[in-house]
């Protein structure tokens, strides 16, 4: 077995764990995923505080088109996962492309992302909410791909905006094994609800910044999400979502100027 996939291994194996209940802080939820049908877990309680608090996973599928290195359409299955446990979060996805290609010389392709972030205010005791931050965190980042890995830390803050299910933002200084030296690496991401004339819609992504590394030129990578929010329209809880998905990446591959634009239907399962 390669490197890479003991590395897929090892990370499904995590999430096999996790999917059944682990860790997180009730501000962690990334990406488009919804509180509202997050599961609660309160084993082990220690001082009225559960070491488990709540979980939540939900599987996508997206058929991408106008990309403009490799091949023009590529579809994509999303596993994603987020908990919350006594003293911090945790945030996992994994994408695999090209499932639908007939053509099996085409190999699938896969990135995973993991980020452990730990509570200051949880592990000591204190109250470090200021303004619109509702809590600091020591973040941390690890990308996988194929022939790819990178580690990023340093300092992420849990936001209060009003109006959003959740904000977060993290600082970091980021580290790829195949490039010389460390760069900057910033990331923000977001949800919010809202109704259109009675129809309720979430809009919700993220954008990461990545500075230039060794002769590895900066990346920015963002999913900018829109979903109807099926469940709920229907009046029954919230699982289902469709809706569409922009990406958007600056120097895809580290290719300076290979830059995409591309539009993705989608439809969301939320466990």
């Amino acid at each position: 077995m390669t490197i890479g996939g003991v590395r897929v291994l090892i990370l499904l194996c995590f999430v096999l764990l996790v999917a059944n209940g682990s860790w997180a802080d009730d501000q962690a939820i990334k990406r488009g995923l919804d509180p509202d049908v997050a599961v609660e877990l309160h084993p082990h309680e220690e001082n009225g505080r559960p070491f488990l608090e709540w979980s939540t996973t939900n599987i996508q599928y997206l058929y991408g088109f106008n990309w403009h290195l490799g091949r023009h359409v590529t579809d994509t299955f999303t596993l994603e996962h987020t908990d919350s446990w006594r003293y911090g979060d945790n945030y996992f996805f994994m994408d695999v492309y090209n499932l639908a290609e007939q053509n099996r010389h085409i190999n699938f392709i896969y990135y995973l992302e993991y980020h452990p972030r730990f509570s200051l205010s949880k592990i000591f005791g204190l109250n470090l909410a200021a303004g619109p931050i509702k809590d600091v965190l020591l973040a941390n980042e690890f990308d996988f791909a194929n022939d790819f890995f990178s580690h990023s830390t340093g300092i992420g803050f849990s936001l209060d905006v009003p109006h959003f299910s959740f904000a977060n933002a993290n600082f970091m200084l980021r580290n790829n094994i195949y490039a010389k030296g460390v760069t900057w690496h910033f990331e923000v991401d977001w949800e919010v609800p809202f109704t259109v004339g009675g129809v309720p819609l979430v809009y919700g992504g993220y954008i990461d910044f990545a500075g230039p590394e060794g002769n590895l030129v900066e990346t920015v990578f963002s999913d900018l999400q829109l979903l109807l929010d099926v469940g709920k329209l229907l009046q029954y809880e919230s699982h289902l979502f469709l809706g569409i998905e922009f990406r958007y990446i600056h120097n895809l591959f580290y290719i300076d100027g290979a830059d995409e634009y591309v539009p993705q239907p989608m439809v969301k399962w939320v466990f």
